[in-house]
């Protein structure tokens, strides 16, 4: 191997290291001058307030009349309704009313065949006339120490069971027509004419919706704002608000939902609400005369906390904390945290820095809206 074979690889290893430190330096070099273009962009633009002026919308915080209102959803029932079962077995033989028909208390539903019952109260009486007849002649011979008082006892068994039959032999007659209990709607008539029935099977139900109840179930957090007699307003599906009675309030929460059960009457000639619609009804916990609100998209959470930027007299921007009262549509009730006349940031807070200072471009006159 001559010289020159030794000498060339390590000329060409030279030059590979050469190049790789420059490209090196070259990387170096770019990351620097993207580091520079980026600081001197921002050059004149210093954090924490001059420069920026960022521009933001305030609201200002006045007292205000407040209401601390709970929205339960309610169940419309009717005032009272039935069920009536046949109490006899029979055939139908005729209807009184169809289904739909306001029916009024007493009137004839549907009739079952009374002919048997009818026989069976005929035998009864003439039983009763067998055993007065019976106990009659008893008496006598009693009297005439003929009979023993075992022997009354037994005549006077009779009559009385005679009696008893008669009475059964007499409801059962009665248990043929079925009547209304109640006054309201037919909203089920399952039996047909010619269909036979049992006692104990369903063929009627009744629904008095003259009025009607809201049932609502009453969070312990409100159940003492509410007190029989008391109206209160209720949505209806509508939209419109319409007034109720407190007329039942449990004295104990139930187990399952632990809620206090209430009932509120409603006058419904109308027809207006009919069973089973859902309406919300109106708990008015309290009332506050000068309370402070903001706007709840003002309000930052941070940290388990809430806070908002505040604009100051010289409008610099201050981050506050404030404690949350209770919230009412898109505004919430505060605490602790403002004071009357304080401007709130409420468009723009997201990109504010403590002390920066604001273009605020609404005047407070018309920062009421932000509320709405």
């Amino acid at each position: 191997m001559n010289e020159q074979d030794v000498t060339t690889p390590v000329r060409t290893s030279k030059l590979f290291k050469a190049l790789a430190i420059l490209f090196l330096l070259l990387q170096i070099m770019i990351i620097a001058l993207i580091i520079h273009m980026g600081f001197g962009s921002r050059k004149g633009k210093p954090v924490g307030g001059e420069g920026r002026n960022l521009s933001v919308e305030v609201f200002e915080v006045r007292p205000a009349r407040v209401q601390d209102v709970v929205e339960i959803p309610a169940r419309i029932e009717a005032w009272n309704s039935v069920e009536i079962s046949a109490e006899v077995a029979g055939m139908v033989v005729e209807h009184g009313a169809k289904e739909g028909d306001k029916v009024e208390k007493g009137r004839l539903l549907l009739k079952i065949d009374d002919r048997t019952y009818a026989a069976k109260k005929m035998k009864a009486e003439a039983d009763i006339l067998k055993a007065e007849a019976d106990m009659k002649r008893t008496q006598k011979l009693f009297e005439a120490k003929s009979l023993s008082e075992k022997d009354l006892d037994v005549a006077k068994s009779a009559r009385a069971l005679a009696e008893s039959e008669l009475i059964i032999a007499k409801s059962e007659l009665e248990d043929c027509e079925i009547r209304s209990p109640i006054g309201g709607y037919l909203d089920d008539l399952s039996a047909d004419v010619g269909e036979c029935v049992v006692p104990g099977k369903q063929i009627a139900a009744i629904y008095d919706v003259d009025k009607v109840k809201l049932v609502i179930g009453v969070p312990e957090k409100a159940v003492r704002a509410v007190k029989p007699g008391l109206e209160m307003d209720f949505i209806a599906d509508d939209g419109k608000v319409r007034k109720a009675k407190v007329v039942f309030l449990a004295t104990a929460a139930e187990n399952a939902s632990l809620t206090f059960k209430a009932e509120l009457e409603v006058d419904n000639t109308d027809m207006y609400f009919r069973p089973g619609m859902i309406v919300k009804v109106k708990i008015i916990r309290r009332v506050i005369e000068d309370a402070l609100m903001v706007p709840l998209k003002a309000i930052i959470p941070k940290y388990g906390s809430y806070y908002v930027y505040v604009a100051g007299k010289d409008d610099k921007a201050s981050l506050k904390e404030i404690k949350i009262d209770f919230v009412t549509g898109f505004s919430a009730v505060v605490s602790a945290g403002l004071s009357a006349g304080d401007r709130i940031v409420c468009e723009g807070q997201h990109l504010i820095r403590e002390n920066e200072q604001l273009r605020i471009l609404n005047s407070p006159a018309g920062a009421g809206d932000a509320v709405k």
